[in-house]
């Protein structure tokens, strides 16, 4: 769980398990963090946190957070306690980012060049919101029982935009009358070769959603605890990634002349040997344009009860605990990829946007024009007629499904105390059933979509996991632990 979907005020506490207990779900196998939400206290609770930022880099970018929580309790004995606390926070994040590919590039006089043959040049905007609001109710039945109700509600926007310059050798000369010399090498003086250069522009709209709520009681008969709660969760998320990808110079005929300079290997330069102007918009044109909608929904329900006695032997004081959980999920996917390539000469002129950087990557580099995709988008939507293509089958069928998993669990736990020693045993059976729903995509013999079939799964497991941990005081700075536990991890 990202550690930002709970307003942060209304943490009260990071549990940190990092072995397995008997009361613990078996697949938490790398350790398991519980965020400790607060309760209301006696006294009133009030908080407001605003904070603003500013960083330069892209043209000037901005942060604001705000958030507030409140919590009281109520009544004439204070029996009635309400918590709740609300976020806002917005990030607007620029990113200069270059990917060189270092290899060992083999030249045509045998030679072996270590370095890179392509780096993209990539400028990141994205303007992230995240809001929420949480909370929960609780009423005292006694001094030591009462019953709860807790609820969540967080949304997130990771909209942003990338725009992507791909220059890059595909044949390295080393002597000008080589048959791949298509760029007009005259000389050769170092790593050069004939190359192209490309550029993509990536829309990003992702949305995610969460909703939680959560009641439950605690009550103490005699000496023994009771816990029983019952929780009901869903999230869904709508990727929305759409893509236009740009042919420019050299990408027809490997004509433009690339050096490489590797003088500062952490910014290495492809300078162009020939003149050809990499940045001008005219000579790029639009070759392909994707649209891709991938939506996930996840609904979780979950209940449990832990019966915990404390005991005592003699001098020796341990407690007793006995639980039961049951868990439901289902998460389904639905992705539609359609793709679609122009029929005519677009030129990246027609979609230009007003965004420049004068210190891309702290003016190491030089970054050209860039495109705005919303008039990509509109001009592909005002002339259809200048597009041929559709729905990619290849991609989309396969990535379907509707999966869902059901657990049953039981443990036993006892632990006890020896003067310095503290052991703990216990042993936790799990009964587990999966079903998947999913697709075969059958492809002809030229590798295109023939057709797709369903292709449901199930399968149902029982497993035991045994658990002993033994923990011994040497002082009150020094104690030493060994544990010994089984888990399972499950897909």
């Amino acid at each position: 769980m990202k550690l930002d979907v709970i307003p942060s005020d209304l943490v009260e506490s990071i549990e940190v398990s990092k072995t397995l207990s008997a009361n613990q779900d078996a697949d938490a196998v790398g350790g398991s963090v519980n965020l400790v939400t607060k309760s209301a206290a006696d006294q009133p609770y009030i908080s407001v946190l605003g904070m603003g930022g500013y960083t330069p880099i892209a043209g000037g970018r901005r942060l604001d957070q705000f958030a507030g929580t409140f919590g009281n309790r109520f009544g004439a004995e204070k029996r009635f306690g309400l918590m709740i606390g609300a976020s806002y926070d917005f990030n607007a994040r620029g990113i200069d980012d270059i990917e060189p590919t270092p290899s060992a590039n083999t030249l045509p006089n045998g030679n072996v060049f270590l370095g890179p043959s392509t780096a993209d040049l990539r400028q990141y905007l994205y303007n992230r919101t995240r809001y929420g609001v949480g909370g929960g109710l609780d009423y005292k039945l006694g001094d030591m029982s009462s019953i709860y109700l807790r609820g969540l509600f967080s949304r997130f926007h990771d909209f942003g935009q990338d725009w992507i310059y791909s220059p890059g050798i595909n044949n390295f000369i080393s002597d000008p009358a080589d048959p791949n010399n298509t760029c007009g090498i005259t000389s050769v003086n170092g790593p050069v070769g004939c190359g192209n250069v490309g550029f993509t522009d990536v829309f990003r709209k992702p949305v995610q959603q969460i909703v939680s709520v959560q009641g439950g009681a605690r009550h103490t008969i005699g000496t023994t605890l009771v816990n029983y709660q019952l929780a009901l969760s869903q999230s869904n998320a709508t990727g929305v990634y759409p893509r236009a990808s740009f042919d420019g110079p050299g990408s027809s005929d490997n004509s433009v002349a690339f050096g490489v300079d590797t003088t500062h290997p952490f910014t290495p330069q492809f300078p162009v040997l020939n003149g050809v102007n990499l940045y001008d918009p005219t000579a790029y044109a639009l070759s392909r344009l994707s649209f891709q909608d991938d939506r996930t929904f996840e609904r979780d329900v979950v209940g449990d009860i832990a019966v915990n006695r404390p005991y005592s032997v003699g001098s020796h004081y341990g407690s007793f605990e006995v639980g039961f959980k049951g868990w439901d999920a289902n998460k389904t996917q639905s992705f539609n990829e359609q793709s679609f390539n122009p029929t005519g000469t677009l030129p990246m002129s027609l979609f230009l946007n007003s965004f420049v950087n004068h210190d891309y990557y702290f003016g190491h580099y030089t970054f050209g024009p860039t495109t705005d995709y919303n008039k990509i988008l509109a001009y592909f939507n005002a002339h259809p007629n200048e597009f041929t293509g559709g729905f990619n089958a290849v991609n989309s069928f396969p990535n379907d499904f509707d999966a869902s998993e059901r657990i049953y669990a039981g443990y036993v736990m006892n632990t006890i105390g020896f003067g310095r020693l503290r052991l703990q045993t216990g042993v936790r059976i799990e009964a587990t059933k999966d079903s998947l729903l999913g697709n075969v995509v059958v492809l002809d013999s030229n590798g295109d979509f023939s057709s797709t079939s369903p292709f449901p799964a199930k399968n149902s497991y029982t497993n035991v996991f045994p658990s002993v941990q033994a923990q011994f005081r040497l002082n009150s700075d020094t104690v030493l632990r060994a544990t010994y536990g089984m888990g399972i991890a499950r897909p």
